[in-house]
């Protein structure tokens, strides 16, 4: 079993994978058809929500012969909440440099 910390990284990989990355937009078209249903168009805009789904099918896939196991109440959201708090901290590091970049006079 992994570590909790390896475990939200994991998760948080994986969902900025299908959900930002631009392999799966440019090199490898999925996420433009994805996002033709709504359900996926959804869930792709929502770190939370893909978390819950990427952590349960980790957890299933990495413990198909016992998976009903104590860990899973805390495996699972901790995941969807690490990924979440990630994405949450990523936006705002990249808002506030933005903002920085945009309110300095630009040198002559």
């Amino acid at each position: 079993m992994p570590s909790l910390i390896t475990w939200i990284l994991a998760v948080y990989g994986i969902a900025f994978l299908l959900s930002d990355a631009k392999i799966l937009s440019d090199w490898i078209p999925i996420r433009p058809l994805l996002k033709r249903v709504k359900f996926f168009k959804d869930l792709l805009e929502c770190y939370f929500c893909m978390g819950i789904w990427i952590g349960a099918a980790l957890w299933f896939g990495l413990h198909w012969s016992n998976p009903w196991r104590l860990e899973a109440v805390l495996y699972i959201p901790a995941g969807s909440a690490g990924a979440y708090l990630i994405d949450l901290t990523a936006q705002f590091i990249e808002t506030s440099i933005l903002t920085a970049f945009r309110g300095r006079p630009e040198d002559e």
